[in-house]
């Protein structure tokens, strides 16, 4: 698997109206700057159980506040959240103008970040490790095409099909903001390693495949990502966040 090196930037370069910026956060490397968080963030940071996972979640959660606060024009402690009726969170409409739309998703050390002003948009990201039930899951959550996929490869090349039709399927639901509470099945994108990133279809709407970008990316040596966003998407920019100092 090619292993992509995203150059850093200590600022978000333009951010155009058809661009998708994905920006990896290393979780162990950056300290975290506590003191952004908002105070439900914070307490969620509290309920997890290892000095590790605290750190990590500080971690991902202040780049995310720096990020957007950059992209917004203001202090990363000025950025306000709201969560959707199922969790997504969004820039609180009350205190920010701007339409600029983003996710965060994480796997052990790493986290990417996705921003746009085009659309809604999803992401996740999934380490490659070896997962002794894929067969299981698929049969039981994709759609004959990504099965049909998946079956083609063996060994290595199998798991990674499987993480990319995964993280793409996740990223498309966490774009409508349901999570995983509507069936995997109903829907399909392309997972082999010999096609686009794609939404191929949904069930019931014949169009809808049309109307998304799906995102395929690889921000580290044995890391699969994707990013969904309900529009065409013209340019990709991928970059590395830069890290901080310690928690406070």
């Amino acid at each position: 698997m090619p292993t992509p090196i995203w150059p850093a930037h200590a600022a978000p370069p333009p951010l155009h109206a058809d661009d998708v910026h994905v920006w990896v956060v290393d979780r162990d490397a950056d300290g975290g700057e506590g003191g952004v968080l908002s105070p439900p963030e914070r307490a969620r940071r509290e309920t997890l159980r290892s000095a590790r996972d605290r750190s990590r979640y500080a971690a991902s959660h202040a780049a995310l506040h720096r990020l957007l606060g950059a992209y917004l024009g203001c202090t990363p402690e000025a950025v306000r959240l709201v969560t959707g009726p199922w969790g997504k969170p969004a820039l609180d409409p009350r205190t920010h103008s701007s339409p600029v739309w983003f996710n965060m998703a994480a796997s052990g050390p790493l986290a990417l970040i996705a921003v746009t002003r085009a659309a809604e948009v999803g992401v996740d990201l999934e380490e490659l490790a070896p997962f002794p039930d894929l067969s299981e899951v698929a049969a039981d959550h994709f759609s004959p095409e990504e099965r049909a996929a998946i079956a083609a490869t063996t060994g290595a090349e199998r798991l990674a099909t499987f993480y990319r039709c995964w993280t793409r399927k996740e990223a498309y639901l966490k774009a409508l903001g349901v999570g995983l509470r509507q069936p995997l099945h109903r829907f399909a994108v392309s997972a082999d390693a010999g096609s686009p990133a794609s939404l191929i279809h949904v069930d019931g709407d014949p169009e809808e495949g049309a109307r998304w970008s799906i995102i395929h990316v690889e921000p580290r040596a044995a890391f699969v990502g994707a990013v969904a966003c309900r529009t065409r998407i013209e340019r990709v920019g991928t970059f590395a966040a830069p890290a901080t100092a310690g928690v406070r």
